[in-house]
């Protein structure tokens, strides 16, 4: 039973045959990284990533923690296809798309933000006495509250 992750690194290259530089280049690692792992240096986690992702037949609990069986039980990941190339707009470079209802929705929760942010600026400006919004449960309903006095000052302006 292997006790070390530098021992169970080495028993799964065994396992699948392979040099240190395929086994390397199968998970897009340089050779060696794979000789310092196997000698115990200390693994980086993108490394020990980059093998589990290299190898989908690998289990990565047995890698990591030394826990279960080497393989994994008849699961394999299944590797996902590439990205297809984005598509090129027809209409030129600033073609336009149309929004979707959840970037709609974001814009309004901004624009709603920028709102409260811009009459929180100028009620804090205006020296008005702001213990009412701590006091109230609702932050809308204290604002508009404590921004009655600023919109009289406004049109007393």
């Amino acid at each position: 039973m292997e006790t070390t992750f530098a021992s169970r690194v080495l028993a799964f290259r065994k396992h699948k045959g392979l040099s240190q530089q395929a086994f390397a280049e199968q998970c897009g690692l340089e050779q060696g990284n794979i000789t310092q792992m196997e000698r115990g240096t200390d693994p980086k986690s993108g490394n020990m990533a980059k093998i589990i992702a290299g190898f989908p037949d690998l289990n990565p609990d047995w890698l990591l923690l030394g826990t279960g069986e080497m393989l994994r039980d008849g699961r394999e990941l299944t590797r996902l296809p590439a990205d297809p190339a984005p598509a090129t707009p027809t209409a030129g470079p600033l073609s336009v798309v149309p929004e979707s209802d959840q970037v709609k929705e974001l814009k309004e929760q901004l624009r709603e933000l920028r709102e409260h942010n811009r009459l929180l600026r100028d009620l804090l400006r205006s020296g008005v006495d702001l213990s009412k919004v701590q006091a109230t449960g609702s932050f809308n309903l204290s604002i508009q509250e404590a921004a009655e006095p600023l919109a009289v000052m406004r049109i007393a302006a």
